[in-house]
C-alpha cells in the first residue's frame, strides 16, 4: 500500500479510537512485532469494515446516485477533500469494471452521472452497499429500515420461506428501488422481460403486495410490480408467489426463446444423469433455481456477478476446472445470439442449480476405484465409508468389484493383491485408514486425474 510503519501504527490507533468510540469491546491487538489481529466476531468485523467505507469517496458517490440523478462534480471534490483529476482517476477505474456491464460514470458540464439500464444500475448499487456493510448497517437514509422490516415481516410467507439473512438482502433491494425511483429514475418497461406484465396480471399474491406496498411508499404502479418482480430471483420464492409449473407455462407462451434456454439446460442434465425426472416434487427446488436464473439474465443482461461477493468463479476453476466450462459450451451452442456477459451470467445461474441437486465433480476425470481387503464384510463397509468421506468431496470416482471385469485406475489393498492387477497402480493401506493412507490415497488420485487430463487433451 506504499504506507511507511508511522501511518500504519497510526492507522491503527485511529481504528481502535473508532472501535471504542462506538463503544464495540473487540479491539485491533498486537501479537507479534508487525502483526496484528482483530479479535472481534464476524458481526464485529463486518460494522468496523462499514464504519471505515462508510466516508470513503466512492461509497459517498454511490450513496449520492440514490437520491440525485446527478452529482456537482466540484462540489463533491470539496466535500471529499479530494482533487478533481483524483476523482477523475477513481471514475476511470470504476467504469473498467462498469464497460463490460454496457454502464459507465460520465462527468459532462460539472456533472456526474451514472449511465445504462436501469435495473442494472440498481442491482450494481444493491451489489456495492451490501459487499461493504452486509445488512449490519444502514446506509439509507430516505428510506427507514424497521418500517421495511416490518412490511416484510408482515408477508407471513415471506418470512417463513427466505432466510433472515436473505430477507436482510432483500431490504436493501427495495430501499434502492425506492429512492431510485423517488428521484426519478424509473424503471421502463423496455428495460424489462417480455413476460413481466404476464407474470403479474393474474398472481394473487400480487395484488395483496402492491396494495400493501402502494400504501406505504408513493411510487407508480411500474415501480410497485418491479419491486414484486424481484422476488422472482429468489429460488426461495416460488413456493408461495407462484408455483414453478405456471411460471414455466408464462415463460413458454410470453418468451420462448427463456422457456427453451430452461428446458436445453435440462436435457443437458439428462445427459449426465438419465433418471433425473423432473416433476419430481424433490426437484422443485431444482426447476426454482432455473427459473430464477433465467429470470435474473434476463433482467440485468449482462451482469455476471453475484451480490454477496462470492469468488464462485475462481473457487470452480480450482475444485472443478471442468465444470462451467461445460455447462458454458452447452449455452453458447444452444444460444450462440448471446453475448460473452450474458453466458458467463447464465452459466453461473444454470451451474447453482446444478451443484444443488448434483455434484460439480461430474464434469471431472472419473477414477475406477476397486478396494480389495483380508477384513470382515464389516470392517469392508466401515473403510468404504471412512474412503467415501475422504474422496467424494474432491473427486469424481466409482468403486468397482472384481466381478465387474474391468480394470481400475487404482487398486487400494490390505494385503497380496490378484496377477491380474499387476500393471494396475496400488496403494497398500490399513483398516484404520490412518493419516498417512488418507494422503497417499489423495496424492495418488490426484497424479491419476492430470493423467487423464494429458490423455484427453
Amino acid at each position: 500500500m506504499g504506507l511507511d510503519r508511522r501511518s500504519i501504527y497510526k492507522l491503527i490507533g485511529a481504528l481502535n479510537d473508532l472501535i471504542q468510540s462506538e463503544k464495540v469491546v473487540p479491539e485491533i491487538e498486537a501479537i507479534a512485532r508487525g502483526q496484528y489481529i482483530f479479535i472481534g466476531n464476524k458481526i464485529d468485523y463486518f460494522r468496523l469494515r462499514g464504519q471505515i467505507v462508510d466516508d470513503e469517496p466512492l461509497m459517498n458517490l454511490a450513496k449520492k446516485f440514490l437520491t440525485s440523478q446527478d452529482v456537482d462534480f466540484s462540489s463533491f471534490c470539496t466535500e471529499n477533500f479530494m482533487s478533481e483529476s483524483t476523482l477523475r482517476k477513481y471514475i476511470r477505474n470504476a467504469n473498467k469494471l462498469l464497460d463490460p456491464l454496457d454502464l459507465s460514470v460520465s462527468i459532462r458540464k460539472n456533472k456526474i452521472r451514472i449511465l445504462g439500464n436501469e435495473a442494472s444500475i440498481r442491482y450494481c448499487l444493491v451489489s456495492f452497499l451490501w459487499r461493504y456493510f452486509q445488512g449490519v448497517s444502514w446506509p439509507f437514509k430516505e428510506v427507514e429500515r424497521e418500517t421495511l422490516d416490518r412490511f416484510i415481516s408482515s408477508l407471513t410467507n415471506v418470512s417463513e420461506e427466505i432466510s433472515y439473512g436473505k430477507r436482510l438482502q432483500l431490504t436493501y433491494y427495495w430501499a434502492v428501488f425506492i429512492q431510485r425511483a423517488q428521484i426519478g429514475c424509473e424503471i421502463s418497461k423496455a428495460e424489462l422481460p417480455s413476460y413481466f406484465e404476464a407474470l403479474l396480471t393474474e398472481n394473487q399474491y400480487f395484488k395483496g403486495f402492491s396494495k400493501y406496498f402502494a400504501l406505504k411508499y408513493e411510487l407508480n404502479p411500474q415501480e410497485v410490480k418491479f419491486a414484486f418482480f424481484i422476488l422472482y430471483i429468489f429460488p426461495e420464492s416460488y413456493r408461495y408467489i407462484q408455483n414453478t409449473s405456471e411460471t414455466l407455462s408464462i415463460l413458454k407462451s410470453e418468451s420462448p426463446q427463456s422457456y427453451e434456454s430452461i428446458r436445453e439446460f435440462i436435457v443437458f442434465v439428462r445427459e449426465k444423469h438419465p433418471d433425473f425426472e423432473i416433476i419430481s416434487e424433490q426437484r422443485a427446488r431444482f426447476v426454482a433455481m432455473l427459473i430464477s436464473g433465467r429470470i435474473f439474465v434476463d433482467t440485468f443482461k449482462d451482469i455476471y456477478f453475484n451480490s454477496s461477493a462470492l469468488t464462485i468463479f475462481t473457487y470452480s476453476a480450482n475444485n472443478y476446472p471442468h465444470f462451467l466450462p461445460s455447462i458454458k459450451k452447452h449455452i453458447e451452442e444452444t444460444a450462440p445470439h448471446l453475448s460473452e456477459n450474458t453466458v458467463k451470467s447464465l452459466t453461473l445461474r444454470y451451474a447453482q442449480a446444478y451443484a444443488a441437486e448434483f455434484s460439480p465433480r461430474d464434469f471431472e476425470a472419473k477414477l475406477l476405484i476397486l478396494l480389495d481387503t483380508d477384513f470382515p464384510l464389516y470392517v469392508d463397509i466401515i473403510m468404504r465409508k471412512r474412503l467415501d468421506h475422504l474422496l467424494s468431496p474432491r473427486f469424481n470416482y466409482e468403486w468397482v468389484s472384481l466381478k465387474q471385469k474391468v480394470l481400475p485406475d487404482l487398486l487400494l489393498a490390505t494385503g497380496p493383491t490378484d496377477l491380474r492387477f499387476s500393471n494396475v497402480p496400488k496403494l497398500f493401506i490399513n483398516a484404520e485408514v490412518s493419516e498417512q493412507d488418507r494422503k497417499n490415497i489423495l496424492e495418488k488420485c490426484e497424479e491419476l486425474v492430470l493423467q487423464k487430463k494429458k490423455q484427453v487433451t
